[in-house]
């Protein structure tokens, strides 16, 4: 199942996370990655995997992933384009005068805190239904407290990286250098939106080196892993 028809499920349904509770939620796996350990083939697969190992166990409820999505949706909660609330996932926070401009010409006024909130209920109440596989957006940080959780993340040594960017981008070593440094920086300070001072290794509970695993082999380990906290 797509992430677009899960979310289409959820957001229909109205299902809010004042009606769900820490203890029956679940089971959900977060991929969190440095830039260019690509992580999308990685949750393809591991979806796969789970829907087929739960098909043989006479499970109904399939698995999904869900990454992109969460803008789109965020931004169709908040009945603005998805460009409009783009700056967030970039780090960026307005200007104290365009903020007040935006007020007073935009028809649908959201503020930065009013969007980082829908963000965090979109990946909360998806995480809190369970059976999804959530790739990056600080999902690890956000839905932390979930106990039936696994939260894993993706590394690998800068030439390591450069070297999957040049060959999965079609760019150069500099410009593949030079987007890892400028991505990894937004990456980190959107993610500070959410985990405030506490150190962000501490939310994870396995970091993967992505240059001593090809992506069957990571594939596996996360499904063991899942298999062994009973999430699957």
């Amino acid at each position: 199942m797509s992430g677009e028809n899960v979310f289409q499920r959820y957001l229909s349904k109205k299902y809010k996370i004042d009606n769900l509770t820490v203890q029956g939620a679940g089971p959900v796996i977060t991929i969190s990655r440095e830039m260019g350990c690509f992580a999308g083939d990685i949750a393809v697969k591991l979806v796969n995997k789970i829907n087929q190992y739960i098909e043989t166990n006479d499970s109904k409820k399939k698995w999904c992933w869900i990454s992109k999505e969460i803008l789109e949706k965020s931004a169709e909660e908040l009945k603005i384009k998805p460009e409009r609330i783009s700056h967030i996932f970039d780090a960026k926070k307005k200007a104290l005068f365009e903020d007040l401009a935006d007020s007073f010409i935009k028809k649908y006024y959201v503020s930065d805190s009013q969007i980082i909130a829908t963000i965090q209920n979109i990946i909360r109440t998806s995480a809190y239904e369970g059976r999804a596989v959530i790739v990056g957006r600080a999902s690890a940080v956000i839905t932390n407290e979930i106990q039936r959780a696994l939260h894993i993340k993706l590394i690998a040594p800068v030439d390591f990286r450069v070297k999957l960017l040049c060959n999965k981008l079609k760019v150069t070593k500099k410009e593949a250098k030079n987007s890892l440094v400028e991505t990894d920086r937004k990456r980190d300070a959107f993610i500070k939106f959410f985990r405030g001072t506490k150190p962000e290794n501490d939310y994870y509970d396995v970091i993967l080196n992505r240059a001593r695993f090809d992506e069957d082999k990571i594939v596996d380990i996360i499904f063991d892993l899942a298999k062994l906290r009973k999430l699957i």
